[in-house]
């Protein structure tokens, strides 16, 4: 069970950081105002090889945040899972966690 929650966990993390691949790179670009909600519904892409087993839990952990945050009365909501079997470079992936996380964002 817990090698299952790691897993889920580790998939979420990939699913934070590929919604903002629509975007050229930057913490500014992710999050452009963060005194303004989104005007647009975020879709979820999972990148995988088919009949991956963890597939099911990215579109279970999908609906349990779409439910948690109806019941606080928000507004947003995680778009449609969609899948694909490209392979994001490391250096891509690394650049976009250095963007998130990086403690220095322009405003």
């Amino acid at each position: 069970m817990q090698k299952e929650a790691n897993g889920l966990t580790s998939l979420v993390r990939v699913m934070a950081l590929l919604l903002g691949f629509t975007q050229p790179i930057g913490a500014a670009t992710l999050f452009p105002n963060p005194s303004r909600g989104w005007n647009k519904i975020p879709t979820v892409v999972v990148s995988g090889k088919e009949g991956d087993p963890r597939i099911p839990l990215v579109i279970e952990a999908v609906d349990f945040w779409n439910k948690q945050l109806s019941e606080i009365g928000s507004a947003f909501r995680l778009g449609p899972v969609s899948f694909t079997r490209e392979t994001i470079p490391v250096e891509e992936l690394v650049a976009r966690s250095q963007a998130v996380l990086s403690t220095a964002i322009d405003e």
